[in-house]
């Protein structure tokens, strides 16, 4: 497979398992799965009022978490729906940079293509949306 193809390859499967990601977390898909993006939504009043998490009320995430998080709120709104397609939408340039990441090393390091997998791996399905 060509160098550009095999990139635009790894790009794909890298959206792909965004979107299952999302899928799986979202809060109103019958039969989603634990996340900590809804739980902290139910559990902190503050982030539903629209509060700053690490800076106006305790968040026991990195301040970066704090970030996305405050901002999914600011711009999804207070609906919980719309919450949640900011936070998936904010992660997208993450799931973006972690697949270039992994062209980059597995081309520095000569590990082989069988590397670059890992973006479809279960566990970066399951929880990468938010991580």
């Amino acid at each position: 497979m060509k160098r550009v193809h095999l990139h635009a390859f790894v790009y794909s499967v890298a959206v792909i398992s965004w979107l299952l990601s999302a899928a799986l977390h979202n809060p109103r898909m019958s039969g989603n799965i634990y996340s900590d993006i809804v739980y902290f939504w139910w559990r902190d009043v503050e982030i539903r009022l629209g509060l700053a998490p690490c800076f106006q009320f305790f968040f026991e995430y990195p301040p970066l978490s704090c970030g996305v998080t405050y901002l999914s709120r600011i711009l999804g709104g207070p609906l919980l729906e719309s919450y949640y397609s900011v936070f998936v939408y904010l992660s997208l340039p993450a799931y973006i940079l972690l697949a270039w990441s992994m062209i980059t090393i597995v081309e520095k390091s000569g590990a082989g293509r069988i590397g670059l997998l890992a973006i479809a791996s279960p566990s970066l399905v399951v929880y990468g949306i938010y991580n």
